[in-house]
């Protein structure tokens, strides 16, 4: 008898392994499917019209999520006295993390991004209506403080 009650203890104790086995893979990808950044990381190297590296003490950036089409803004923030002295020219954004200017959404930034949302205001009036695979433009614009004031990186 005893040994009868070693393989069934045995063959318990494999079906319970492979039961929390079975659950801890389903746990994990369940998380990885529902995990939604805050925030998206831009990485961008601006040049001067002489393709020199822009290094500035103090530039504000402005970026602006606009529809598809590119008429209707959708988030727009700011990121003030950023400084690119020494930086060849590059900088990091994390998108979401500026001064909110305007969101026609919620407060997350990557709300405009959610296209079963069932329309969005637009910052200058009107209203957007999403269609399942549409994209969003970003436009950075930037202002070291000179002359040139305003430009819109290409």
């Amino acid at each position: 008898m005893k040994l009868r009650f070693q393989k069934v203890q045995s063959f318990n104790r494999s079906i319970a392994y492979k039961l929390i086995l079975s659950f801890v893979f389903i746990q994990f990808f369940s998380m990885t499917a529902f995990a939604v950044p805050k925030y998206i990381t831009l990485q961008t190297r601006i040049y001067k019209p002489d393709a020199s590296p822009l290094e500035a003490p103090s530039v504000v950036f402005q970026i602006t999520t606009l529809d598809s089409v590119g008429t209707c803004a959708l988030y727009v923030e700011n990121y003030n006295a950023i400084s690119m002295t020494s930086t060849g020219g590059s900088t990091v954004l994390n998108l979401g993390l500026g001064v909110q200017i305007y969101t026609s959404v919620g407060a997350n930034y990557t709300d405009v991004f959610n296209n079963q949302t069932a329309s969005f205001a637009c910052q200058g009036g009107g209203t957007y209506t999403p269609a399942v695979n549409d994209r969003r433009k970003i436009v950075l614009q930037f202002n070291d403080g000179t002359a040139a004031g305003w430009q819109t990186a290409q």
